[in-house]
């Protein structure tokens, strides 16, 4: 009698490893976040779009505080990652700043949103806020280096106009939403009155 063949073993799904996991938690906040805003985040509902239980969930972060946290710091890479990329050979500060403007600007970016959420300041734990003002100050340095790389104006004031540009090109990101702009139309529109102000800054002095 002819030997029958054994069964096959039912092939079972792959166990993610805890950075995959995480991963899988951050973009499910993430995508919260664009929902819902920052105060749609909760455990229980991260929980339910990860598919997890919550006991399960808090192996990984032990409160929605980490979560921010967490998100802040990979949104925080990635969207440094894309500016060094994007600005790098760019010699002229117009050239740097629409540069920049196109990767902040950028419908398409999955990250930029949760990032925009979380960029607004008091709105999550003091760690967050202290990573928030940590990564602001990074960039005032590096635009009032720009700044003054083209201009004849002491550091000081350099960084002064740095800090109002930068919330200038938040607001910028916001009015593309709003309004229904193209990304070109804002970032024309804010390079226009930006560098017109830098102009009569420079020139005052």
């Amino acid at each position: 009698m002819r030997a029958q063949s054994p069964p096959a073993l039912e092939s079972r799904p792959r166990r993610l490893g805890k950075p995959e996991r995480e991963a899988t938690i951050l973009d499910a906040a993430a995508e919260i976040l664009n929902d819902k805003g920052i105060q749609g985040l909760t455990m229980e509902g991260l929980s339910v779009r990860v598919g997890v239980s919550k006991p399960v969930l808090y192996r990984f972060f032990a409160n929605r505080d980490e979560v921010l946290v967490a998100l802040y710091d990979r949104e925080s890479e990635i969207f440094n990652s894309r500016l060094t990329k994007a600005i790098s050979g760019q010699h002229t500060l117009e050239k740097r700043m629409r540069a920049a403007c196109r990767v902040w600007i950028d419908p398409t970016s999955r990250h930029r949103n949760a990032l925009f959420v979380l960029d607004q300041p008091g709105i999550g734990p003091p760690e967050l806020e202290k990573r928030r003002m940590a990564r602001l100050d990074r960039f005032q340095l590096l635009w009032a280096d720009a700044i003054r790389a083209d201009y004849d104006i002491d550091t000081k004031l350099a960084r002064t106009v740095a800090t109002i540009l930068l919330g200038g090109a938040l607001s910028a990101a916001d009015t593309r939403a709003r309004l229904g702009w193209s990304s070109e139309e804002v970032i024309e529109t804010f390079l226009t009155v930006a560098l017109a102000g830098i102009e009569r800054v420079a020139q005052r002095r």
